[in-house]
């Protein structure tokens, strides 16, 4: 008898493949609805309305797909727009460099700010609205945006910043900075907390999980957990490309979408893979996801698929991933199995 040690990598890769083929087949995540329309961007402006624009606005009924109303837009195409209460939408025009707030209930221009020092990088998520009032944008430099005087400031200590989302007190927010690093500002204008760790790379994208936690994404395709100190809690390896979105869901849940072609489900507090929402055809970056509660939204290819995701069903997916994947260790490697062999 003699012992040969190998690893087998193709019989774990087709294993792993499997575990994630099943756990995906038990998902009870259906799709509810699809909206064909041409985008450049979109934003959740209520529980169950979307508003979708290019040339014109499109506000669509997320449960059905269907069609509410357009809004005849004379102005250039739209770049990024962010929902302002139950019934206005903020829109910025990159080629105007200005901001306009339409009453999308009822179709109307409601205001315009013009400046002309800052911009929104429409790659990112740069706007956030504070109380209804002020606003936040994020292009070559972050603007501080007083909705009700119409006047806008510029927050000249906040540079090389990437990404934004709210943070964890009112006047807060999370910064993805150029370096791989977060940190904490304020609306004053004043960075007062940074991470001691930080991503490969820039940061992508950022989402709130919970109310003391968040996680963020970098150009390492690695996602980084943190709790509302800006302790590192997990670091979890998700996909081979660049993950361009992240989006909390019901729990301790979370989507990714990347340019490897699909939207996935994790855990935030094991960092384990629970599921796949969704494969698409054709690799690209620019796959966008938007969850409310158990209702996620899928853009890709001038399409949207509102997804109703069973939270339950996600349990069960994540409990088969725990008694299936033995031969897969905690960081998601393939392990080295020591095979023994009769001559």
């Amino acid at each position: 008898m003699s012992e040969v040690s190998y690893s087998v990598h193709d019989h774990l890769r087709q294993t792993r493949q499997l575990i994630h083929a099943h756990a995906q087949s038990i998902s009870k995540s259906r799709i509810s609805s699809i909206i064909r329309s041409k985008a450049l961007c979109w934003a959740i402006v209520h529980d169950d309305f979307v508003a979708v624009a290019s040339e014109d606005i499109y506000i669509y009924k997320i449960s059905d797909g269907s069609l509410i109303r357009v809004i005849k837009v004379t102005y250039n195409s739209i770049h990024s727009m962010v929902a302002l209460g139950d019934s206005l939408l903020i829109c910025f025009y990159a080629s105007t460099n200005c901001f306009r707030i339409f009453d999308w209930r009822l179709g109307e221009l409601t205001a315009t700010i013009i400046c002309n020092v800052c911009g929104v990088d429409p790659l990112h998520k740069n706007m956030l609205v504070y109380n209804n009032r002020y606003m936040i944008s994020n292009g070559q430099k972050l603007g501080l945006w007083d909705l009700k005087t119409c006047r806008v400031s510029v927050l000249t200590k906040l540079r090389h910043v990437t990404c934004l989302e709210y943070g964890f007190e009112d006047d807060s927010f999370l910064c993805g900075m150029s370096n791989g690093s977060l940190r904490v500002a304020s609306l004053q204008g004043f960075f007062y907390g940074c991470t001691t760790e930080s991503h490969a790379g820039a940061v992508s994208c950022i989402t709130l999980i919970s109310k003391n936690k968040f996680a963020s994404a970098g150009r390492d395709s690695f996602v980084y957990v943190w709790d509302s100190q800006l302790n590192l809690c997990r670091k979890i390896k998700t996909h081979y490309n660049l993950v361009t979105c992240l989006s909390p869901i019901s729990g301790d849940y979370f989507c990714t979408a990347s340019g490897d072609s699909k939207i996935c489900v994790w855990d935030s507090i094991s960092g384990e893979f629970v599921c796949a929402i969704h494969e698409y055809s054709a690799k690209s970056l620019e796959v966008a996801i938007a969850c409310k509660g158990t209702r996620l939204l899928s853009m890709y290819e001038n399409t949207a698929y509102v997804w109703d995701l069973d939270v339950d069903s996600l349990r069960m997916c994540l409990h088969k991933q725990r008694l299936l994947s033995h031969a897969i260790d905690g960081d998601g490697a393939y392990k080295d199995i020591s095979i023994t062999t009769v001559h």
